[in-house]
C-alpha cells in the first residue's frame, strides 16, 4: 500500500503488549473489586472523609474518665505525684477509669509497681531527648522494683500520721 509515494505497512501490536495490557486490566479490575468492599458507606459524601465516623466513634462506651474525676476523690496524691506535676495524668499509669468513677469498690485502678511498668516510659529508647529521665533496666538495680527508691505517690501527711 501506498500513500504520497510512500510505502505504508500495517502496523502490527507486538504480542507482549497484548498481554501486559490484559495483565494491566485484570489489576484495575481487582483495585475497583477490593475498593467497592474496603471503603465504607458515605466515604467521600461531603469530603475525603467518611460523614457518618463522628457520629460511630461518640457512640463508642466512655473508658476514661479524665483527671477531674481523679482529682474528686483524690486531691492529695493528684498534688503531690510529680507524674501529674510534669503532664502525665493517672490514666496514663492506671488505664482507663470511668468504670472506677462509676463505682469505686467494684473496680479498681491497675497497680503500677514493677520494674515493666516504669519501664514503659523510663526505659532507654534512642529517640528520646536527653533531658528526658531514662534508665536501662538492666542494670539499674536490676534486682530491685523501682517503687523501693522512687515515689511514685508520695504520701501524705495524713498516711505518715498512720504509720
Amino acid at each position: 500500500m501506498t500513500h504520497r509515494g510512500f510505502t505504508v505497512t500495517e502496523v502490527k501490536m507486538a504480542p507482549q503488549l497484548s498481554r501486559i495490557l490484559l495483565v494491566f486490566a485484570g489489576i484495575v479490575f481487582m483495585f475497583l473489586a477490593f475498593r467497592s468492599q474496603a471503603v465504607p458507606d458515605g466515604f467521600g459524601e461531603d469530603g475525603f472523609y467518611r460523614k457518618q465516623g463522628p457520629a460511630v466513634v461518640a457512640a463508642h462506651e466512655l473508658k476514661h474518665a479524665g483527671i477531674d474525676a481523679c482529682k474528686d476523690c483524690h486531691p492529695d496524691k493528684i498534688d503531690a505525684t510529680p507524674h501529674v506535676k510534669k503532664g502525665v495524668h493517672c490514666e496514663s499509669c492506671h488505664g482507663p477509669a470511668a468504670k472506677h468513677v462509676e463505682d469505686w469498690e467494684a473496680s479498681k485502678p491497675k497497680v503500677m509497681n514493677t520494674r515493666a511498668d516504669c519501664a514503659r516510659c523510663h526505659g532507654m529508647i534512642v529517640g528520646r531527648p536527653d533531658w528526658y529521665p531514662q534508665i536501662d533496666p538492666k542494670e539499674h538495680n536490676p534486682d530491685g522494683k523501682c517503687v523501693d527508691c522512687h515515689e511514685v505517690h508520695p504520701a501524705t501527711d495524713a498516711e505518715e500520721a498512720q504509720r
